[in-house]
């Protein structure tokens, strides 16, 4: 099996096997029929261990002092992983086709595993992110309920690095 490594956001992720990868930006999914519609999702999912990770990646975020765009900021966060896992189930609920998604993030994948949100901001102190995390939790209460979605980690590019996402 062949590896795949993704650079997005001035991070480069570490080499994944090409069964635990789903590059759903690029998808044919995503890019026949709802890129042009403005629909937004995360770079790609990552099946890990006993997770199913959605991943997002930020080069930084705007202070939350700037209540205005920190705001924004946390709502397309929220708009790309809420988008990713609509589209994801609804790929594995036969809506959209299949192509393209590896068995390791198969529907059987998908029952066995929990399911975990991944924003990754590489210009960020490590203090700033708990905001983040906290905002992200309070907005996607319910859908993290309904999901039964284990957590949401924000990272920036050290600590990324110490758990082995990126490179």
């Amino acid at each position: 099996m062949g590896k795949i490594s993704i650079e997005e956001s001035g991070m480069k992720f570490r080499e994944y096997d090409e069964r635990d990868i789903f590059h759903i930006e690029t998808s044919q999914q995503y890019i026949e029929t709802l890129r042009d519609k403005g629909v937004k999702i995360c770079e790609f999912l990552l099946s890990t261990g006993s997770k199913i990770v959605f991943v997002e990646a930020k080069t930084t975020f705007p202070n939350n002092l700037n209540v205005k765009d920190y705001e924004c900021f946390i709502g397309e966060v929220v708009q790309k992983m809420s988008n990713s896992l609509s589209l994801y189930g609804n790929i594995l609920l036969g809506r959209y086709s299949g192509d393209g998604v590896p068995e390791n993030l198969s529907l059987k994948a998908f029952l066995e595993k929990h399911i975990i949100f991944l924003l990754l901001v590489k210009e960020a102190e490590e203090e700033w992110l708990i905001n983040v995390r906290d905002d992200l939790n309070s907005r996607m209460n319910d859908i993290m309920r309904i999901w039964k979605i284990q957590r949401i980690m924000v990272l920036n590019e050290e600590m990324a690095r110490q758990k082995k996402y990126i490179q």
